[in-house]
Order: C-alpha cells, then sequence, then structure tokens
C-alpha cells in the first residue's frame, strides 16, 4: 500500500476522539431528556440501554486514549474509571425533578459493566489496530522474505 493511502496515527487518533465526542455528547442528551415512551415503554427497564451506552462510551474511550501512542493495562483502567465517575455523575444528575428521570442503583451497575466490556473491545480495537501499524512500520517480516524464491530478491 502506498503511503499516501494509509491513515496516518494522528487521523485516525482525530476521527476516534471526534467520534467520541459526538458520541458523548448523543449520551448526554439522550439521559437527561425524559424517556419518550416510543423508545422505552414505562413499564419496561432501561437497564440494557444502560449497559450499551457505557459499553459504546468505553469502547471509543480506550482508542481515543491510546492512539496514537501504545496501549497498557493503565489505558484500560483509566478508560474505565472515566466512565464509573461520569455514569455516577449521570445518575446523580438524573434526581434534578424537572428531568423527570430516576437514578438507579441497578442503571448503575449496568454502566459500569457496560464500560467494563468496551474497555475490553477497545483494547482489541486499538492493540488490533497498532499492531497492524507496527506491522506497516517494519516492512516485511524475515520469514516473509525467506519464503520468496531466490530469483525475486534484489541485490543491493
Amino acid at each position: 500500500m502506498s503511503a499516501e493511502h494509509r491513515s496516518s496515527p494522528r487521523l485516525v487518533a482525530g476521527l476516534v476522539r471526534t467520534a467520541l465526542g459526538l458520541y458523548w455528547a448523543g449520551l448526554f442528551v439522550a439521559t437527561h431528556l425524559p424517556n419518550p415512551p416510543v423508545v422505552v415503554p414505562r413499564d419496561v427497564s432501561d437497564t440494557w440501554l444502560h449497559f450499551l451506552a457505557y459499553l459504546g462510551l468505553a469502547t471509543l474511550l480506550v482508542p481515543a486514549i491510546s492512539l496514537p501512542g501504545s496501549i497498557s493495562r493503565w489505558t484500560g483502567l483509566v478508560a474505565w474509571g472515566v466512565a464509573a465517575v461520569y455514569a455516577t455523575i449521570d445518575e446523580l444528575l438524573q434526581m434534578i425533578p424537572v428531568l423527570h428521570r430516576t437514578a438507579e442503583w441497578k442503571d448503575w451497575f449496568a454502566d459500569l459493566g457496560g464500560a467494563g466490556c468496551g474497555v475490553l473491545i477497545g483494547a482489541l480495537i486499538a492493540r488490533t489496530w497498532l499492531s497492524s501499524r507496527g506491522r506497516e512500520a517494519e516492512g516485511p517480516s524475515v520469514d516473509a522474505l525467506h519464503r520468496r524464491s531466490p530469483d525475486t530478491l534484489e541485490d543491493g
């Protein structure tokens, strides 16, 4: 692949961070407006929505924190911690009477569980992307060079 067609780490990091910002803004709006009955019927728990929302948040947080650098256990812990603090603030803000929302422990635990799963998914995505970037930078592996026939190798 030619150099101009490869995605630059800074570009990818910027796109991931933009996606995170838009997702987070949408999450804030969605969790601070009254639940429309069309989306969440009043007699149905929205716990799975909490789980999925924070799964998405943490999935984006991990690569946003780690790209274009490297990923470590601390990256996952920081991402989970940020999501956990936000989940706490989010649930507390839902106690404001004019929002017509309720703070619930099970929703908070669902937020934390979703964030934990999202950290795992985000780490997998970030590691896969970072390792592929490393292989591109290194060029062909020694094994790949050995598999080529001698007449295809250039002298030099």
